[in-house]
């Protein structure tokens, strides 16, 4: 009798509250997706008040159910105390997607959103490149740079341009450029100062080069850096993100 009891109460309550246009309101739920691209590296993840998982890396995807609206992200590596990402996002249905982008070293890593990275297919025999110039040395690191990207003729050996990126600016992504497939399965960079034009690395020093990835993707987001270190200058560009579109 007294579950009978409590169960009309509860029906004259909603009753009660739909007559008056005051039905409590319930939360709305998106999804919260992150993925990371440290090989070396755990993170914790927390959302609001929710730790929604311990040891992210690149081996594993984030993909959880969250309230919307406005929501503290914050990121910490696994094990330690102070958090390297604390921020604010903004989380509207049907879901918001991030990448961590982890820059090595000492180095905090960063947080791109899905829309960052976001482009359109890429023509047939093409690809996509979008550079983030993370570089930690003296070659490049603070500098709005521009980079000219060239095939070498397997006839005569003679440089070709395909294309270049001007005004990329230090740990933001530029924009994306389309190129085709090198004939020599690599490309060759040139790199010099935006402000200045000055030559930071010329292409027929044959030390600056990016990776042409053979795999399924076709839109990429390449990390550049100087991997000589301090005491030279050899430029490399490497695949961070590889997405299909």
């Amino acid at each position: 009798m007294k579950k009978i009891f409590f169960l009309l109460l509860a029906i004259a309550f909603f009753s009660a509250c739909q007559k008056r246009g005051d039905l409590p309101e319930l939360p709305s739920y998106a999804t919260f997706r992150l993925t990371s691209s440290s090989v070396e590296h755990f993170y914790e993840i927390t959302v609001g008040d929710s730790v929604l998982e311990d040891s992210l890396s690149s081996a594993s995807a984030l993909s959880r159910y969250v309230v919307t609206g406005k929501q503290a992200l914050k990121i910490k590596e696994a094990g330690k105390k102070d958090y390297v990402i604390d921020t604010l996002i903004n989380i509207d249905r049907p879901g918001v997607e991030f990448t961590l982008i982890d820059l090595g070293g000492d180095s905090k890593p960063l947080i791109l959103s899905g829309s960052d990275l976001e482009t359109t297919a890429p023509a047939e025999g093409t690809r996509k490149y979008a550079l983030l110039n993370i570089d930690t040395t003296g070659a490049m690191k603070g500098r709005v740079i521009d980079i000219r990207f060239y095939d070498i003729d397997l006839n005569d050996g003679s440089f070709k341009q395909l294309g270049e990126l001007k005004g990329v600016q230090y740990l933001n992504p530029s924009d994306y450029i389309e190129l085709k497939v090198p004939d020599a399965g690599i490309f060759f960079l040139e790199v010099a100062d935006h402000s200045t034009g000055e030559i930071i690395l010329p292409v027929d020093s044959y030390a600056g080069n990016m990776i042409f990835p053979f795999d399924e993707n076709n839109v990429y987001l390449m990390k550049i850096y100087n991997a000589g270190g301090e005491s030279q200058t050899f430029i490399s560009a490497e695949p961070l993100i590889g997405l299909k579109r």
